[in-house]
């Protein structure tokens, strides 16, 4: 990972983010949504199994949930101890 990008995801580590990820994902794998996972501490992961690359193409209606789900939820704590 380049220091530039490494640099861009430390800022926003504290953002509260939501990963949607397909399982079958052959361009950017699973591993790469745990890592950022690890990264972004008020982050919440959904694997969708049987899911490729463009989750929100493949599968809108569970993405939409998913996100306003989300939206409507309260905003995550770190996970990280002060």
């Amino acid at each position: 990972m380049s220091l530039r990008l490494r640099t861009a995801l430390s800022n926003l580590a504290e953002k509260p983010t939501l990963l949607i990820w397909g399982d079958r994902d052959r361009t950017v794998g699973l591993e790469s949504a745990r890592e950022l996972q690890r990264t972004f501490t008020r982050s919440k992961l959904m694997v969708l199994p049987g899911v490729g690359h463009i989750p929100f193409e493949e599968t809108p209606d569970v993405c939409n949930r998913a996100m306003l789900d989300w939206l409507s939820s309260p905003l995550p704590k770190s996970r990280v101890a002060a």
